[in-house]
């Protein structure tokens, strides 16, 4: 199931890379194009792309599934989550060299959602990093694993020296004005119904797992993988891995204590970021749909 961002309309490019990502930062681009224009630059085989575009209206456009590397940081594609931005076309001035204007302010707040809404789902820091080294963990621009600007020592993010990208104006406009604006996503309220049914369903999902992976070790299988779905939509669970691992190795389990761990990173954050619902009564179905995948 591709993992796509809420509010992002899905234009997923075909034939693109399927190697897992390990997502440690998020990294603002600009085109020198239009959203248009450069979806289908991106769109043959073969050419660098982007998880997302933003346009100057404030559109957001997915081209690659989160689970999955994109291709336009060189040796930070495993680690990167990429977003391309316009800076052609009707809602910009004339430009030229690396004088790149200004995010407009649809589509600064648009960035701003989506960047929030990413730091919540992976677990990111609302913080600026400092180097392009994978040791950093939180929000960047393309410059920062360009030469001369590039820290020695840490990956190179493009084999073009000297770009600017995404130039002084948005640069400090992400530093000052969209990362400290970015916020947790808004938390549904939620009963003590809700939350009872999100145990039941964990429990009772946590529980069907081991019995499954308990007649594949029978059947002598030993290479299953848990149910992706709560690996996928659960930021930094780890848990699941964990109890795989424990079973594997003959260890005794306990299916309430599994729950358990699991409940303690069942946060309204982030169900929020991963469900996003207006209503308090659908979360739990949701979630359980999600589950059930």
């Amino acid at each position: 199931m591709a993992l796509l961002a809420p509010n992002a309309r899905m234009s997923l490019l075909a034939g693109k890379s399927t190697v897992l990502l390990d997502p440690r930062f998020v990294v603002v681009h600009t085109m020198v194009g239009t959203l248009e224009g450069t979806e289908a630059w991106f769109t043959p085989a073969g050419r660098p792309y982007s998880h997302f575009g933003v346009g100057g209206d404030g559109e957001v456009r997915q081209w690659q599934d989160l689970n999955f590397r994109a291709a336009s940081d060189r040796q930070g594609n495993p680690y990167s989550i990429s977003i391309e931005c316009e800076d052609h076309g009707p809602d910009f001035p004339a430009w030229s060299g690396s004088d790149v204007p200004r995010f407009t302010d649809r589509q600064a707040d648009a960035l701003r959602g989506l960047i929030s809404w990413l730091c919540a789902r992976f677990g990111l820091p609302r913080a600026a990093i400092a180097t392009s080294c994978p040791h950093e963990r939180g929000i960047g621009w393309h410059r920062l694993g360009i030469d001369p600007w590039r820290t020695s020592g840490c990956p190179s993010w493009s084999s073009s020296a000297g770009k600017a990208c995404p130039g002084d104006r948005r640069i400090h406009q992400l530093v000052h004005e969209i990362i400290p604006r970015t916020a947790p996503p808004e938390v549904p309220d939620m009963t003590p119904d809700d939350h009872a049914k999100i145990k039941a369903t964990v429990h009772a999902e946590v529980r069907a797992e081991v019995q499954r992976l308990g007649q594949y070790l029978a059947a002598g299988t030993t290479n299953q993988a848990f149910n992706p779905a709560l690996q996928t939509w659960m930021p930094g669970a780890t848990t699941l891995p964990k109890l795989k691992a424990a079973v594997l190795a003959g260890d005794d389990v306990d299916e309430a204590e599994v729950a358990r761990q699991l409940l303690a990173v069942l946060t309204p954050e982030a169900i929020a970021a991963a469900i996003p619902a207006e209503l308090a009564e659908a979360v739990a179905d949701k979630l359980a749909a999600r589950l059930a995948e």
